[in-house]
């Protein structure tokens, strides 16, 4: 994810590194515009991957929730089996 959000900040500044040379087409503005397209869409894919995991993980309450969202915990059962 690290990855995929870092390539997009890179290609962003060499698409403007380019075109600030003056090279508005060619086989390498469209090469960067294309790599800055799939990027952009492989940080949108691993974005709404992440999001089903984590609520995935609310679901099966085993606590990866509440590590990673600390403001709506899960509720803990006591040892008689109802809600604290």
């Amino acid at each position: 994810m690290y990855v995929s959000f870092a390539a997009v900040a890179i290609t962003g500044l060499l698409i403007g590194l380019v075109f600030w040379m003056g090279l508005k087409s060619g086989i390498l503005v469209s090469a960067i515009l294309g790599l800055h397209g799939i990027s952009v869409n492989v940080t949108y894919l691993l974005v709404t991957i992440h999001i089903i995991a984590a609520v995935l993980h609310r679901f099966k309450r085993n606590g990866v929730w509440d590590s990673m969202v600390p403001v709506w915990k899960e509720a803990k059962e006591s040892q008689s089996g109802t809600k604290d």
